[in-house]
């Protein structure tokens, strides 16, 4: 990759964000797609938040992603605000468009897209019980909301928050327990038990029938506990690669205006699936 005078600058907000794989990804994407484009990631913790958005003004970099902790700020700070931020309150993407920062949320469309690429799924009038009620789980529920499914059954251990995160799925929300994972054609695990070197499990996988999908949003490890049990008793499941993967795509395409090169970016993940 040549770096000139002219390449354009895109970046990861977040803190910490050394262990940040999106450089990777999105470098991978602009050479394929033969951009004089660059990614790199900046450490900003949230209350820098603003005065990162005025940099990004002041030295034209066209995109960034953000991560933890920076999702609210991010939405609270910019300049305008798609949708899917008005109504979650958080953003994941800012576009800057001739010194406006305008603020995006990919998460819900990279899951939709994500897993229909795994195994051609759609969310359209499927009942999908999400455990967490985070960022993630919030994104998720609203684009399964809009994206047709029969119910959307949001279930934490903290119910004031689960209630919370039904208001993002109006017409399909509702708070349940363990006991509906049963009733799910769609289960997703959207909390970070299993990440890293834990081994434990959000929740009994024999509660899910061998007939639904599991998604663990989780991608290190490539196999949780979690989903390596549920797949031993049939289940057909997957991790959380096909919506970073997805996510970062529409990011990709909504600062540059190209498709985004998604071969090339599920390469940067080959051996890993």
């Amino acid at each position: 990759m040549r770096i000139t005078a002219t390449t354009t600058l895109a970046v990861v907000l977040g803190d910490p964000v050394e262990h940040s794989r999106s450089p990777e990804l999105h470098n991978a994407a602009f050479e394929a797609a033969g951009l004089d484009w660059v990614y790199t990631a900046v450490r900003v913790g949230e209350a820098d938040v603003p005065a990162a958005l005025a940099a990004m003004r002041v030295l034209g970099v066209a995109g960034a992603s953000v991560t933890m902790p920076n999702k609210a700020a991010a939405a609270l700070h910019a300049d305008r605000r798609s949708p899917s931020v008005e109504v979650l309150g958080v953003a994941n993407c800012l576009i800057n468009r001739n010194g406006l920062i305008h603020a995006d949320n990919t998460d819900g469309i990279g899951f939709i897209q994500g897993l229909f690429a795994d195994c051609g799924a759609s969310v359209d009038e499927k009942s999908v019980a999400i455990v967490g009620a985070g960022g993630a789980a919030k994104a998720i529920a609203h684009a399964c909301d809009l994206g047709g499914s029969a119910q959307v059954t949001i279930i934490n251990r903290d119910r004031a928050r689960a209630e919370e995160a039904t208001l993002v799925a109006p017409r399909s929300g509702r708070v349940g327990s363990m006991s509906d994972i049963g009733g799910a054609d769609l289960v997703v695990n959207a909390t970070p038990v299993g990440m890293l070197n834990d081994t434990s499990m959000p929740f009994d996988p024999t509660l899910i029938r061998t007939d639904a999908l599991l998604v663990d949003l989780i991608y290190s490890p490539v196999e949780t506990v979690l989903l390596a049990s549920a797949r031993a008793q049939g289940v057909v499941g997957f991790n959380g690669m096909s919506m970073l993967i997805h996510q970062a795509a529409a990011q990709f395409e909504a600062w540059t205006g190209a498709e985004a090169p998604l071969i090339a970016m599920r390469n940067v993940f080959r051996g890993e699936t």
